[in-house]
């Protein structure tokens, strides 16, 4: 049977035209170079592994290692593709390095068992028996003993030297895999005066603050949302209300109770590495009667690329635009950053926005963060194409006024 398809290679990849044929009938293949680790895109020229693109015209990566296995983060099975293969696109191994450990301990497991056989059969013709059943029990004794020490130390110990880097990355990336990667969603409506909501010779006792990133900051009313964005689970959620205090003109108390809140959400969904959910967060004062209530919707979508070193995170929020808004998110390190904010009008509109407001007041972004393997934010983000670290980003946003009027 004669080839229908003959690919030959230069060492990174790039097909040698000369010394290659096809068929006319032959069927597609697209698992070549690297055989099923990769596959070859016609369109763009490129082998798809599972973590990353690689042009072979280059002998690179496009993409940056997830892993920084190597000094640069975009060689090719680290500048050796003869001896180093990258079954992912993140670490490259020398199988070769791993074949000469496995050969090196047969061999020495073969010698040990043909010796023990040799010297049993001695033993047993020299005491009348005839060699037979000596030399099966001496095998099997030599056999057994290789399991309890390591022989040709000098060979394993160097092949164990070559291949323990690569072995031990990758089994750092495989469990990443394995590991939950989850990040907590808080979601908080706040008064930025110390009163607002003047009805006749009422008002009514406010948070007194601008946008923060404290989970204990003061608040009408929030919703917290833990969600697993390796399984597209929701792992846990909160809510609550501040308490709603009255005083009169002279500023003396004359009423207390704590608000109303609803914190519902829908979903996670999941599909492919992205996980979905919206939440529906609302509250009203419980002093008024009857009470329109603080409303923000809020749709979020979270993208897991941890395995390229980043997540991307869309937020959008809309509702009745007051009291102020604000949105951020915290790992499993406790790291935070700002997803939305949305500044409160004066507060003479208190009232009328709460009656009468439709829910269209709100905004959308849509933003990158860096992680490590484990998800952990790394300090740095992307937004509207320009880097910030972290401390940057929530420094501009907490140097907003909360409210128009502040």
């Amino acid at each position: 049977m004669s080839a229908k398809l003959q690919v030959n290679y230069y060492p990174y990849g790039l097909k040698i035209a000369a010394l290659s044929s096809k068929a006319f009938d032959a069927p597609a293949n697209p698992y070549q170079y690297q055989g099923d680790y990769a596959e070859f895109d016609d369109e763009t020229g490129w082998n798809e592994f599972e973590l990353r693109n690689y042009d072979a015209q280059i002998g690179r990566f496009t993409g940056i290692d997830p892993y920084d296995q190597f000094a640069s983060g975009y060689v090719g099975m680290g500048n050796d593709p003869v001896n180093l293969t990258d079954p992912s696109g993140g670490i490259s191994i020398n199988f070769g390095t791993l074949g000469a450990l496995t050969g090196s301990v047969l061999a020495d497991m073969a010698l040990i068992t043909l010796g023990g056989a040799a010297l049993g059969c001695g033993i047993d013709r020299l005491t009348g028996g005839n060699g037979w059943t000596g030399a099966a029990i001496g095998g099997g004794v030599a056999l057994g003993a290789t399991f309890i020490p390591p022989f040709d130390i000098g060979a394993i110990g160097g092949a164990l030297k070559d291949a323990a880097p690569s072995l031990a990355t990758q089994g750092a990336m495989f469990a990443s895999y394995a590991s939950n990667i989850s990040y907590s969603i808080y979601q908080r409506s706040f008064a930025p005066w110390a009163t607002f909501g003047r009805m006749g010779n009422t008002e009514f006792h406010g948070d007194n603050r601008d946008y923060s990133l404290d989970p204990n900051a003061s608040s009408r009313i929030w919703g917290t949302a833990q969600i697993d964005i390796s399984n597209g689970t929701l792992v846990n959620s909160t809510r609550g209300a501040g308490a709603t205090i009255s005083y009169d003109l002279n500023g003396n108390k004359t009423g207390e109770a704590l608000a109303s809140t609803s914190f519902d959400i829908a979903g996670p969904r999941m599909s492919g590495n992205e996980t979905r959910l919206m939440t529906y967060l609302s509250g009203s004062n419980p002093l008024v009667k009857p009470s329109q209530p603080i409303v923000w919707n809020a749709s979020i979508a979270i993208v897991n690329n941890v395995a390229n070193g980043y997540i991307d995170v869309g937020f959008g929020v809309y509702g009745k635009g007051f009291p102020a808004y604000e949105a951020f998110i915290a790992d499993a390190a406790g790291n935070k950053a700002f997803l939305n904010v949305f500044q409160a009008p004066n507060k003479k509109f208190a009232i009328p926005r709460l009656l009468g407001s439709p829910l269209t007041a709100g905004s959308r972004t849509a933003m990158r963060f860096y992680t490590d393997s484990r998800g952990i934010f790394t300090g740095k983000m992307m937004y509207r194409g320009k880097t910030f670290s972290l401390t940057q980003w929530n420094s501009w946003i907490q140097s907003m006024k909360a409210a128009v009027d502040k």
